[in-house]
């Protein structure tokens, strides 16, 4: 497991990041329901809940990045953001 934590820490995987989103552009409901339940399960039983959230955001740039590829006419892998 560190083996991989310390592989995707040095990747070029594009990660999502707070600093990217446009805080002037209207949230979808959907927003408003999974982020206070996502507290409220934090709240309830941390540990467990917190190591999900972490491993589901690890997971989801190599998840995206797969994604986009299977989507792309041909199969050829997109570039990587620089990083």
């Amino acid at each position: 497991m560190p083996l991989v934590a310390g592989m995707l820490m040095v990747s070029r995987f594009p990660y999502s990041s707070a600093k990217q989103v446009d805080w002037n552009v209207r949230v979808k409901f959907f927003y408003f329901v999974i982020v206070p339940l996502s507290l409220a399960l934090v709240v309830a039983d941390p540990p467990p809940m917190l190591l999900f959230l972490f491993t589901m955001y690890v997971l989801s740039a190599p998840t995206v990045w797969l994604l986009r590829l299977l989507r792309r006419p041909g199969g050829t892998a997109p570039p990587a953001a620089p990083g």
